[in-house]
């Protein structure tokens, strides 16, 4: 699987290998992405191969794979961002309510860590309505 960058990117990289996938043995005649209802992100998106003898169908994200922030940020899917509340890399759907860290385009993990480290050093729970990402903590 690639990551590729769009027409407005300001990186110099175009594209960004993020999985390599062995599904079978025979050669590969045919594959296509299944996304199941486009309008409902929270349906999974599959890559389903083809080979002479068999069909295989490969959930398109993997983002369970990864168990850090840095891991799952840095991996640049755009299916998956790391949730900051509940510590894992998750799928993204229409359904997300919280704190996520993900930056596709070039992989920045300085968010990682961020709330973690506050959270790990004070030894409190962060209020994700209070402190976010994007704003400044309340005064």
């Amino acid at each position: 699987m690639v990551n590729l960058a769009g027409t407005k990117a300001t990186t110099k990289q175009p594209s960004h290998h993020i999985y390599t996938f062995q599904i079978t043995n025979e050669p590969i005649q045919n594959m296509m992405i299944y996304q199941g209802n486009m309008k409902n992100l929270s349906v999974e998106r599959y890559l389903i191969a083809v080979s002479e003898r068999s069909v295989v169908r490969v959930p398109l994200a993997q983002c369970n794979r990864f168990n850090t922030c840095t891991d799952c940020v840095a991996l640049r899917d755009p299916h998956c961002a790391w949730d900051l509340e509940a510590k894992k890399c998750i799928l993204l759907n229409d359904n997300l309510n919280g704190l996520y860290e993900q930056q596709v385009v070039t992989g920045d993990t300085q968010g990682c860590g961020t709330f973690t480290d506050l959270q790990h050093f004070f030894n409190f729970d962060i209020i994700p309505s209070i402190v976010n990402e994007h704003e400044e903590p309340l005064q």
